[in-house]
């Protein structure tokens, strides 16, 4: 929802409502992160769950930092077209980078769903 509420309002934003769509975000995260890792930890043997958990949070460190890139290229070659400032083109940046962000989020949604389908059919 938070990341919807970003692109949709990306270049009309004031700082409150930064402030309040991104507690909306982090909250979001919070409550997804352990609910997946836990999901996903459900399908380790006892032995190998400390090995998945130190996968798990490893990759989600490396996510985050490839996001942090692509996310900054977006919008460092959106500032170099354009006739435009250099501020409207850094806001038309971040919002092809908050689109992107929202794609990836709802293809990944889609994939939860479905794993969550099939472990309900297979139980």
């Amino acid at each position: 929802m938070a990341l919807l509420l970003f692109t949709i309002f990306s270049r009309h934003l004031s700082g409150g409502m930064i402030v309040a769509i991104y507690l909306l975000y982090m909250a979001g995260c919070g409550f997804a992160f352990g609910n997946i890792m836990t999901s996903g930890l459900q399908n380790l043997t006892v032995q190998q769950q400390a090995d998945g958990n130190a996968i798990l949070t490893t990759l989600q460190q490396f996510a985050g930092a490839m996001g942090t890139s692509v996310v900054a290229a977006i919008i460092a070659q959106s500032q170099k077209q354009g006739q435009l400032s250099n501020a409207a083109n850094t806001a038309n940046g971040s919002h092809n980078a908050l689109l992107i962000l929202l794609v990836l989020a709802l293809i990944e949604w889609v994939i939860l769903f479905k794993v969550v389908v099939n472990n309900k059919n297979t139980r």
